[in-house]
């Protein structure tokens, strides 16, 4: 999530690397590794996202850099996808697990782990061979880029 502090104006350059390095760019270089071993036509490629990664549903501001980190992985599925559909017709899904009781989450949280683990496998499980590239939550809904 980031350093303690989540603020840009107190952000280092090596803390947004890291940051960048770990939510964006590493989840999509292992994508990139393992879509020969994923089934041509009926695989799921699946990328746990946030809903705080949407640009479109900012209305509160704060968390600036794990904001920023979700939203660089959604802009890098979508590149990823295009490739990965247009070349063996696997469905990407870029998943936002819900507000779930971690050590992130915290215990305010209104979702277990086993609610959200189950929604996700669901989910890919529903898209299989769509062939497509969303942004979806647990529940299979939609979220806006």
């Amino acid at each position: 999530m980031g350093p303690e502090h989540r603020a840009v104006d107190d952000t280092t350059l090596a803390e947004v690397r890291t940051l960048m390095i770990t939510n964006a760019m590493s989840p999509v270089r292992l994508a990139g590794m393992l879509v020969p071993q994923v089934k041509a036509q009926t695989g799921v490629v699946a990328f746990m996202t946030s809903r705080m990664g949407s640009v479109a549903e900012n209305t509160s501001g704060g968390w600036d850099l794990y904001r920023v980190g979700k939203a660089a992985l959604n802009s890098l599925t979508c590149s990823f996808a295009v490739t990965a559909i247009g070349n063996r017709g696997i469905t990407v899904l870029s998943v936002h697990p819900g507000w779930v009781r971690t050590d992130m989450g915290g215990a305010a949280a209104p979702l277990d782990v086993a609610t959200s683990v189950a929604g996700i496998a669901d989910v890919l499980e529903a898209r299989a061979g769509s062939h497509t590239h969303a942004f979806v939550d647990y529940r299979g809904e939609t979220v806006p880029w």
